[in-house]
């Protein structure tokens, strides 16, 4: 379901059962190379919910390190979590206006040994050692991956998805308001993300 007037794809999440949970495959043909860096970017709006758990996006890196971002929100407190493999890197308690966008980018930087995210404006480098890009998968909400799984979705909507790739050239682009049954389809080269 697309969230109205602002656009943007509209996140079903806890309050549906969960295999009717919102996910969005931004590489449905399988992964992408992407050699040494690529940065994806979005816009999200967290509704307002007292309590809420669940993944913004997965990004899954030859299909045996996940670079997680999951929101939280605990008493009307809310947390962004950054988690790469098993390990919690990064915690951000911060105070969103429910509803209003929030620009969110990520870099993945391999020679550079960092994930950088930016986060309405505040930056953060977390050091991490990855491995060449060579089979990206970037996953959104819930996720069927045969070893990555998940059902728990963010309480969002998203907009403006974008990819760029190591030279910060837009290879994907997805405004998430033209919409086929199932598809979206990115103004750059109609490359497919599949929603579910």
């Amino acid at each position: 379901a697309y969230s109205g007037a602002e656009g943007g794809l509209f996140f079903n999440s806890h309050e549906v059962e969960k295999e009717n949970r919102t996910a969005l495959d931004l590489t449905p043909g399988g992964g992408v190379r992407f050699g040494e860096k690529f940065t994806r970017g979005f816009e999200v709006a967290f509704r307002e919910e007292y309590s809420s758990y669940g993944y913004v996006f997965r990004i899954i890196v030859n299909d045996t390190l996940n670079v997680d971002m999951i929101f939280e929100r605990i008493d009307g407190q809310e947390q962004i979590t950054m988690v790469m493999g098993k390990n919690q890197v990064f915690e951000d308690v911060t105070d969103l206006s429910p509803r209003e966008w929030m620009p969110v980018s990520v870099v993945l930087d391999q020679p550079g040994g960092a994930v950088r995210v930016s986060l309405d404006g505040r930056l953060y480098d977390i050091p991490c050692d990855l491995p060449r890009l060579r089979n990206v998968r970037i996953l959104m909400g819930a996720n069927n991956h045969r070893s990555f799984f998940t059902t728990d979705v963010a309480t969002m909507s998203l907009r403006n998805v974008s990819i760029a790739d190591s030279r910060g050239v837009t290879v994907r682009s997805w405004p998430m308001f033209r919409h086929g049954e199932g598809r979206v389809y990115d103004e750059t080269g109609r490359h497919r993300a599949d929603v579910r």
